[in-house]
C-alpha cells in the first residue's frame, strides 16, 4: 500500500501544523491506538467477569461500548485505506450542500442521542459541483470529529465566501473547558484531537478538492471547509467578473480556449455555456487545424468533440501533455448530462454542457496545475 498525496490542509495554529499533513505512519499509529485502548479495557472487563462470575447491566453496556469503539476504529481505517489506495473514483454532479449538511447534522444528533452535544445551524441555500457520496462522507467525518472533540454545543454555519467565491461550512465549539482559558493546551491535548475521524476528514477533503482550515484557541475551535466549485446564479455572476478567481484555478480573464468541434451545434453549446466569461475562444473544425493552432502557442483549455477520437487526436493530446504549460482537457460526449473524470481530462455530456461547463473547466484547470 502506498501513501496518497498528502492532503492540503491549512492551519492557523503552529501547535497543530505538524499534524495537518498525515502520513501513512500517522494513520497506522492512530488506528493502533484507537483499537488497542478500548480492546484492552474490554479484556480487563472480561477478566473481571471470569474472576467474579457475574456482570451487571452497566458492565454489559460498558463492554459493548468498548467493543463498538474498536469496531468503529477498524471501519475508519478501512475508509482511509480506500482513499490512500486510490479506490475512490468520484463522479461530479450538482449537489445541494444545504441538504447534505442538514442531513448529516440530523444523523449525528440522532446517533449521539439526548446525551450528545446540542446542534445549532444556520444554513444558506448553496449548491456545489462534486460527488454526493464523497461530500456526505466528508461532512459526516467533520461532524463525527467535532462531536467527539467538543465540550459545548456545535454551531454550524453554511454561507457564501465573497472572495474568492466559495461555499463555506464552519463549525464552532469549545474543545477545552472554559475554565482552562488561562492555560495553554498541552501537546497531549492537541494530539488527542488528531483522531481517525480527523484523518478521514483530511483524506476525503483531499479527494474532493475541499480546503480545510482548523483554528484552535485556548478554548474555542473553528473548523472551516471551503468548496471551490460552487454553482448557482450568484456564484456564476461573480466568477464572470474579470478579476474573479478561486484558490486553485479559474476561468482566467483573457484565458485562451480552443474548441475543436466539427458540428455547429456543439460550437453553439460551448459559446452559450461560456457567455459572460472574459475569455478568448477560438474554434477549429479539424484536428490538423488544432495542431497548427497549438504549434503557435498552447491554449489554457482544449474542448473537443468525442467524434474526433483517433490517432490524430491522440498525437495532439500527447503534444499538449508535454507542453510547458498544463492544458485542461474537456471532451464533449454526443449526449447525456453526466460529467466524468478521466486520466486525460473530463468528459461532459452535450445535454448538460450549458449548465455545467464553467464549473467543469475550473475543476479541470485545478487538476491540470
Amino acid at each position: 500500500m502506498t501513501a496518497a498525496p498528502r492532503p492540503a490542509v491549512e492551519s492557523a495554529n503552529p501547535a497543530t501544523a505538524a499534524h495537518d499533513t498525515p502520513t501513512l505512519g500517522d494513520v497506522v499509529a492512530r488506528l493502533a491506538a484507537e483499537v488497542a485502548v478500548p480492546l484492552t479495557q474490554a479484556l480487563e472487563r472480561v477478566m473481571q467477569l471470569a474472576h467474579s462470575g457475574k456482570i451487571d447491566r452497566l458492565g454489559v453496556q460498558a463492554l459493548r461500548d468498548e467493543i463498538d469503539l474498536a469496531r468503529t476504529a477498524g471501519l475508519r481505517g478501512q475508509q482511509i485505506a480506500r482513499f490512500i489506495d486510490g479506490q475512490a473514483h468520484p463522479s461530479v454532479e450538482r449537489v445541494s450542500l444545504t441538504e447534505v449538511l442538514g442531513a448529516v447534522i440530523a444523523e449525528r444528533a440522532s446517533d449521539a442521542g439526548p446525551q450528545g452535544p446540542g446542534q445549532r445551524q444556520l444554513l444558506a441555500d448553496l449548491q456545489v459541483m462534486g460527488d454526493a457520496t464523497l461530500i456526505h462522507r466528508l461532512l459526516r467525518a467533520a461532524a463525527d470529529w467535532a462531536g467527539g472533540a467538543t465540550r459545548s454545543a456545535l454551531d454550524w454555519r453554511l454561507d457564501l465566501k465573497s472572495w474568492p467565491v466559495r461555499a463555506r461550512v464552519t463549525c464552532q465549539f469549545d474543545h477545552r473547558p472554559v475554565d482552562h482559558a488561562e492555560m495553554a493546551a498541552t501537546a497531549q491535548e492537541l494530539e488527542a484531537l488528531d483522531t481517525l475521524d480527523w484523518l478521514l476528514l483530511q483524506y476525503a477533503a483531499h479527494v474532493a478538492g475541499v480546503l480545510v482550515l482548523r483554528e484552535l484557541g485556548a478554548v474555542h475551535c473553528t473548523l472551516t471547509l471551503e468548496f471551490p466549485h460552487t454553482v448557482g446564479d450568484t456564484v456564476e455572476h461573480s466568477e464572470a467578473q474579470p478579476a474573479a478567481r478561486t484558490s486553485h484555478a479559474t476561468l482566467t480573464a483573457g484565458g485562451q480556449v480552443l474548441v475543436l468541434a466539427a458540428r455547429r451545434e456543439a460550437r453553439q453549446l460551448v459559446r452559450e455555456a461560456l457567455r459572460g466569461h472574459d475569455l478568448f475562444i477560438d474554434y477549429v473544425a479539424t484536428v490538423l487545424a488544432a495542431r497548427e493552432y497549438c504549434a503557435d502557442g498552447t491554449p489554457q483549455v482544449l474542448i473537443y468533440e468525442a467524434g474526433f477520437a483517433g490517432d490524430g487526436l491522440k498525437t495532439l493530446l500527447g503534444a499538449l501533455a508535454a507542453a510547458p504549460r498544463p492544458v485542461a482537457l474537456v471532451e464533449i460526449a454526443p449526449d447525456g448530462q453526466d460529467y466524468e473524470m478521466g486520466a486525460q481530462g473530463a468528459r461532459v455530456g452535450a445535454d448538460g454542457l450549458r449548465h455545467t461547463l464553467p464549473a467543469v473547466l475550473m475543476m479541470e484547470l485545478a487538476r491540470a496545475r
